[in-house]
């Protein structure tokens, strides 16, 4: 079975805001593009715009 992880690594699940590339983190998806955090909650992605906190200080 193909975790979310290996789909985010190969580009499948994308940053829902601007389908940019997401990066795995620890506790968070990192979108490369628009800059968008998502957090990950008991190993659950949750990519919902709303909830995303835009880090000021990266610059995609």
């Amino acid at each position: 079975m193909t975790s979310w992880r290996d789909l985010a690594a190969q580009g499948v699940i994308v940053c829902p805001a601007d389908r940019g590339t997401l990066t795995v983190g620890t506790d968070t998806l990192r979108c490369a593009s628009c800059s968008r955090v998502y957090r990950i909650e008991d190993d659950i992605p949750v990519l919902l715009i709303s909830d995303a906190v835009v880090d000021a200080g990266h610059t995609g």
